[in-house]
């Protein structure tokens, strides 16, 4: 049989142990923002084998929900999500070479060939949201965390290219 005087005593300790404890460390905040987003990208793409391009602009827009959740410090962290609509692709440039007077070859743009890809996705990035300075003035922002992207448009111009005749090397 157990001695209620002792377990008596050793419960009350341990609860006198266990209840200052807290789960978190840092200043608790709820905040919640919604807004939109918007911006312009300049894209290329890489191959093997090189090809040369020009850059490509398209534009980049959405909406943005973030939560701050704490503060740690004096970093204030929370999650943001966006759901962005994103055009991508590349242009191709097409040169051809002749020869000046003094027999020097010229490279310039051949105005008579074009190829253009651009493509549209669906983005969806999952962020950590970190703020390092003041609540209110100069602050720096971090963000990392994973994308999704989904393809949903694409088109391609072409102009005095005949496609059958590429190699395939």
């Amino acid at each position: 049989m157990i001695k209620i005087k002792p377990f008596l005593i050793a419960t009350l300790l341990l609860t006198g142990f266990a209840l200052p404890a807290v789960a978190q460390i840092g200043e608790a905040r709820n905040n919640l923002s919604v807004g939109i987003n918007g911006g312009v990208n300049l894209n290329s793409a890489s191959f093997t084998p090189t090809i040369k391009q020009n850059s490509l602009m398209g534009i980049t827009g959405g909406l943005t929900a973030r939560y701050i959740s704490e503060k740690y410090f004096a970093m204030i962290c929370g999650a943001q999500v966006e759901l962005n609509v994103s055009q991508r692709g590349w242009d191709q440039l097409f040169e051809t070479i002749s020869l000046d007077a003094n027999g020097y070859e010229v490279t310039s743009k051949d105005p008579t060939k074009t190829y253009t890809r651009k493509m549209t996705y669906i983005d969806i990035p999952f962020l950590a949201h970190l703020a390092f300075g003041r609540d209110r003035g100069l602050q720096f922002f971090v963000h990392a965390g994973p994308q999704i992207s989904f393809l949903i448009s694409e088109s391609e111009t072409i102009k005095g290219i005949d496609m059958n005749s590429l190699s395939d090397t």
